[in-house]
């Protein structure tokens, strides 16, 4: 485990299998400080806003960090504040989910996606290529 124990704050929680075996054991992974003064892991504490983030993002510091990805390279610091405003701000705190995430459960259900960007070709050019790589392995000249 990650820390010294003798300085280690445990979780205040109490393990599931523990409670199954009717052995009430604490958790032994190390515990943060939550809003309402409890120390909880990251599992227990269900990561709630007040007490895992320590660091309080601003309009300001996620227009920085929106600013320096990669997508953001060739835009201005205007057009990045007005996606940000536009696009991110209105999603905060709520539960609606982003478009790379839908794109990609749309991705993982659709059963032919591994098809995309290929041309429709007809089964007697597949076979005719297939047929090509066959000579060009037996050194066949036609």
């Amino acid at each position: 485990m990650a820390g010294f124990k003798s300085k280690k704050i445990f979780c205040q929680a109490i393990t599931r299998a523990s409670k199954r075996l009717n052995k009430p054991r604490q958790c032994q992974a190390k515990g943060y400080y939550l809003a309402d003064g409890t120390f909880k892991c990251r599992f227990h504490g269900k990561n709630n806003l007040d007490g895992f983030n320590k660091k309080r993002y601003t309009d300001e510091t996620r227009i920085n960090q929106l600013h320096a990805l990669y997508q953001f390279r060739n835009k201005t610091r205007e057009e990045v504040e007005e996606y940000y405003h536009k696009k991110v701000k209105p999603r905060i705190g709520t539960t609606e989910k982003s478009r790379y995430f839908i794109k990609q459960s749309y991705k993982r259900k659709n059963p032919y996606r591994n098809n995309r960007g290929q041309e429709t070709q007809s089964l007697s050019s597949h076979l005719d290529a297939i047929l090509l790589n066959i000579k060009k392995k037996q050194g066949i000249k036609w």
